[in-house]
């Protein structure tokens, strides 16, 4: 499994080492929701698709804008659920 940008999938470490936060962080990301849950190879390590990097970064800077991991989780599991009402206008209202 080729654990570079390009490819389809990344381990956790490798997520994190691209997103430049520590593994613990990645874990409590899905943990809390922020993630949806990682596949598992047969010997049990996190598989994320590529699309999981662009999560973390974005992630990451509405953390630095002051949202909250508990929105972010929030409005997260319900666009992973398929709820396209945004919920980021209604926060701003």
């Amino acid at each position: 499994m080729v654990q570079s940008r390009c490819s389809k999938t990344l381990y956790s470490g490798a997520l994190a080492r691209a997103a430049a936060v520590s593994p613990d962080t990645i874990r409590h990301y899905e943990r809390i929701g922020v993630l949806p849950r990682a596949s598992r190879t047969q010997s049990g390590y996190r598989v994320y698709p590529a699309s999981a990097l662009e999560r973390v970064l974005v992630v990451q800077r509405a953390l630095r804008i002051g949202f909250t991991l508990a929105e972010l989780a929030e409005v997260l599991k319900a666009r992973d659920a398929g709820d396209r009402t945004d919920l980021l206008y209604q926060a701003e209202c």
